[in-house]
Order: C-alpha cells, then sequence, then structure tokens
C-alpha cells in the first residue's frame, strides 16, 4: 500500500504570525488612508470656496458690488427685494443666482408680502428657501447635517422661527472692527441683539435707525455695498468670506451661538466673522481649529482642518491661512482699506511686515 505524504498546511503559530503582520500593515496603512480621505475633503473644501469667490466676483460685475449682509438675524432672503441694501438676506442669499442656484434663490418670486405677523404665502417659500440643503456651503471635513436645529426665534420677521435650518460652514468677512454692544450704537460693530434692525420696519419697506456702519472695515456688514474702489489695499489682499469655527458639540444642534440660525439670515455671527485684534486687551481672533473648549468662538474663522482655514479673497481665488498667522496679518487681510502690506509668505507664518495700525477701537 502507498503511503499519504505529509498535508501541507500552517500550524497555529503560523497563522497567528500571519494575523499579527497583516494588523501591523493595516495599522500602518490606515493614517495614509485617513491622510488621503482628508486630503480630498479639504480640495473639495477649497473648491467650493474658489466658487464663493468667483460668485463674489461674479456679483460684482452684474451689481457693480459685492454682496451685502443684509439687515439682520430676523430676516432672511426675499427674491423681490433684489440686491444691495434693500435684500433682508445674508451674502448667501445674494450669491445663490451666481452660483447656478437661481432656481433656489426665486422660490416665492412674486408672492404678495403682508406684515411680519403674518403668515403669508411670502413667509411659507421663504421658510422652505431656509430649509433647503445647499452642499456647495459646506465642508465636507467636518461631515454633519446641514439642516439641523435652530435656537430662539420669536422675533423672526419673513420666515417661520424654531424650526430646523440649513448652516453654512462659510462666513463673510465683517472686518477687523471691534466687536461691541448696542451700547456704543456710533461703533458700528457687530452685535449681538435686536439692536443690528430696527425694530420698525414694515414689510422690508421702511428703512429708520439703522445702525452706523462707517467705522466697519471688512467686505459683508448691514446692509453694505462695497465696490472694488473701496478695496484699495487689493483685492487679492483682502478677505471675501472663509471657513468659520463651529464647536463639534454643536455640529448637529444649536449649542454653538455661531451656528444656530440660517445661513441665509442677514448680518450675525453665523453669517460673518470678524479678524479684530487689539494688543491691549490681547484680544485674538486669529483661525482656530475646531474643539469643545468650553467658551464661545462664535466670531472666529476656522475650520476642521489640520493646519489652518482656507479663506476666499476678493480677487476670486483661494488661500489656505495657518492657525500660527500672526493677528496682526489676519487683522489686515480683514481690513479693505489700512494701507498695510501682506505678502502671501505671511499666511503661513507667525511673521508680518510693516508696524501695523492696530484696529480702530469703538468709541
Amino acid at each position: 500500500m502507498k503511503k499519504l505524504g505529509k498535508r501541507a498546511g500552517f500550524t497555529l503559530v503560523e497563522l497567528l504570525v500571519v494575523i499579527a503582520i497583516i494588523g501591523v500593515l493595516v495599522a500602518l496603512l490606515l493614517p495614509a488612508v485617513q491622510a488621503a480621505r482628508e486630503a480630498a475633503r479639504r480640495t473639495q473644501c477649497t473648491n467650493r470656496l474658489k466658487q464663493i469667490g468667483l460668485a463674489f466676483q461674479n456679483h460684482h460685475d452684474s451689481q457693480k458690488f459685492f454682496p451685502s449682509g443684509g439687515w439682520g438675524f430676523n430676516y432672511v432672503g426675499d427674491p423681490d427685494e433684489g440686491f444691495g441694501a434693500k435684500q433682508p438676506g445674508g451674502w448667501a442669499f445674494s450669491v445663490l443666482p451666481y452660483m447656478e442656484l437661481g432656481t433656489l434663490h426665486d422660490i416665492g418670486r412674486g408672492m404678495p408680502v403682508k406684515d411680519g405677523t403674518s403668515n403669508s404665502a411670502k413667509k411659507v417659500t421663504n421658510t422652505q428657501v431656509v430649509q433647503t440643503n445647499v452642499p456647495e456651503f459646506m465642508c465636507p471635513s467636518r461631515g454633519r447635517t446641514q439642516v439641523t436645529a435652530t435656537c430662539c426665534g420669536p422675533a423672526n420677521v419673513n420666515y417661520t422661527p424654531n424650526m430646523p435650518m440649513a448652516k453654512s460652514d462659510y462666513a463673510g468677512n465683517f472686518g477687523d472692527t471691534n466687536y461691541c454692544k448696542s451700547s456704543n450704537p456710533e461703533c458700528g460693530c457687530l452685535v449681538a441683539n435686536n439692536d443690528q434692525v430696527p425694530g420698525n420696519i414694515v414689510a422690508g419697506r421702511t428703512f429708520t435707525n439703522w445702525p452706523n456702519t462707517e467705522r466697519i472695515t471688512g467686505i459683508v456688514f448691514p446692509r453694505s455695498e462695497v465696490t472694488i474702489a473701496q478695496v484699495p489695499d487689493g483685492t487679492s489682499n483682502t478677505y471675501a468670506a472663509g471657513e468659520k469655527f463651529v464647536d463639534p458639540m454643536g455640529y448637529e444642534n444649536e449649542t454653538d451661538p455661531g451656528n444656530d440660525w440660517s445661513m441665509f439670515s442677514g448680518v450675525q455671527d453665523d453669517t460673518v466673522r470678524t479678524t479684530h485684534y487689539d494688543p491691549t486687551s490681547n484680544t485674538i481672533l486669529t483661525p482656530i481649529q475646531d474643539q469643545s473648549q468650553g467658551v464661545a468662538n462664535n466670531h472666529k474663522f476656522g475650520s476642521a482642518h489640520a493646519g489652518g482655514a482656507i479663506f476666499a479673497m476678493c480677487d476670486g481665488s483661494v488661500q489656505f491661512v495657518s492657525y500660527d498667522i500672526s493677528p496682526e496679518t489676519h487683522r489686515r487681510l480683514g481690513n479693505r482699506d489700512d494701507g498695510e502690506v501682506v505678502s502671501l509668505g505671511d499666511l503661513t507664518s507667525g511673521a508680518a511686515s510693516g508696524t501695523g495700525v492696530g484696529t480702530r477701537p469703538c468709541p
């Protein structure tokens, strides 16, 4: 009888060694895969801000000024109010037609407007708009839902309050103006209460008691109509819009005060951010990476990316700005008319050329 040969196979020890080797290889490859995915997400975010920057340019070409900041958080966009000072909605609403999103912008066009307390057809369609997903305004690195809960809202005028609304990961450049309360009404600063819009507007037609905006140094602010001629520092040296800081704990709800209203609202901390730097009080609003700090950072630019945040400049270009950028350089990039020179090399370092002029304090 012929003998059977020895069967080939793995011993238990050999199998365990192979499994261990595979585990090590996976552990080594996983960070590379994650890095590649984040690089792809960052590229997509860059492309979206590029489209926003070009929309700012196209808006200027068509309307002869950059998109306005709108009236305040109590209002969202109205397609029958055109562009500029008469448009109650924020900059994101105004750029929709210049991002091939005109259909969304025009929902409700021609419907009658009643007083703010009436549940008019226009109010219903405005509510439909603010509840619509618009991925073009989201950074994929955050991987969050766009339509999420909102806070407060009883004073909303031309849309229904207290319901989920679409949020944006991008904010317009308000400038380097100091943050202040309404106790300094002549300051023209970004305020956090109802005083940023008058209480006696009727159907968007009566304008009184608007805040003084002469001291605001950015591109997007209440009823703004900034032209290229009003950006003497150069469109390539001035922010138009950029990524905004969002606390990760507030990604999917309204707990972050800078992420609790509609992306189409008028000027407030959900739609604009500042570059203020005050060396006297050591107030620094340089961009920061998303993190839960237990304090509000709802006036800062920032992102989920490692290393820095992405900004669209007024010339339509896009720049990656380091978290280590000097506060003075960041301030200058937010101010359209401070006469200071900023080089591209300053965006990725803590260096800043020149002595700077500091911020113009509130009176």
